[in-house]
């Protein structure tokens, strides 16, 4: 196993999937499934935690590949729905993949957070 992707799925429920070719790592996304608890609900949902493609290979579908494998699983295991806080450099491509900016919440770095519903 890569050494990276090894280390990223160290934690229990995170996961990563890589894109290699001829040996290089041409992009990699870290995901996992968290529960939303509140006083009279509980939902599980997705997260993306790290998503990088190398700047070679960007706009080339290797991102929408890896991210539309990661929904796909967490859909597979349960999730509903799938947050994630996106720099401002990436939010063009995740509104293009169907997310979208929840105004109402801000992730503790001060980053847009958007979501998807997985599940309808």
């Amino acid at each position: 196993m890569v050494p990276i992707l090894q280390k990223m799925n160290a934690q229990e429920s995170m996961w990563a999937l890589l894109e290699i070719r001829n040996q290089e790592v041409l992009g990699f996304i870290q995901y996992g499934l968290i529960s939303l608890k509140h006083k009279s609900f509980e939902k599980a949902c997705g997260t993306i935690c790290e998503f990088w493609i190398a700047p070679a290979y960007r706009k080339h579908g290797i991102g929408a590949t890896l991210l539309a494998s990661c929904e796909s699983i967490l859909r597979q295991r349960g999730a509903k729905e799938l947050l994630l806080a996106a720099l401002p450099s990436a939010q063009a491509f995740y509104e293009k993949h169907g997310y979208a900016i929840n105004e109402n919440v801000q992730s503790v770095n001060g980053l847009k957070v958007m979501h998807k519903k997985l599940i309808f």
